[in-house]
């Protein structure tokens, strides 16, 4: 074998372990979601999913039960505990999750409900604000 086809394999293999091993290194490279906060007010209840950067997300709602996805396009969720009970009525609990899509990996968060509820979703900084119509809680 010549210097320049060893050469020329050598760097072919290391092509090939760059891609196999690139998707287990994106979720790492991702924006980092710090922190799952909530917060009571009379009439809210507000879900704040603190990260690293300036979060891009998408957001979809199913019923049946009534659950809502938030999807952080990049996001880590990995220093998040999997499930964090609510309990007061409206929202049951908060459910994180890891995923790879094909462009990347996403950060899930679930906010199953107790009962359909109004939101609204916004980004303040590097923070997604859930603010969720509290009126008909049970339970502060």
């Amino acid at each position: 074998m010549t210097l320049a086809h060893r050469r020329t394999s050598l760097a072919a293999l290391f092509l090939a372990c760059s891609l196999v091993a690139s998707p287990a290194l994106a979720v790492t490279a991702g924006n980092l979601i710090q922190a799952l906060d909530v917060d009571e007010t009379s009439d809210q209840t507000i879900v704040s999913i603190k990260a690293k950067a300036r979060p891009t997300f998408t957001v979809f709602k199913l019923s049946n039960p009534p659950r809502l996805f938030i999807d952080v396009v990049s996001g880590d969720v990995s220093d998040l505990k999997p499930s964090t009970n609510i309990s007061n009525g409206v929202i049951a609990r908060l459910v994180a999750q890891q995923f790879q899509s094909d462009l990347g990996p996403v950060g899930r968060i679930v906010v199953e409900f107790e009962q359909d509820a109004t939101y609204d979703i916004k980004t303040k900084g590097t923070t997604v604000e859930l603010r969720v119509d509290g009126t008909a809680r049970t339970r502060p």
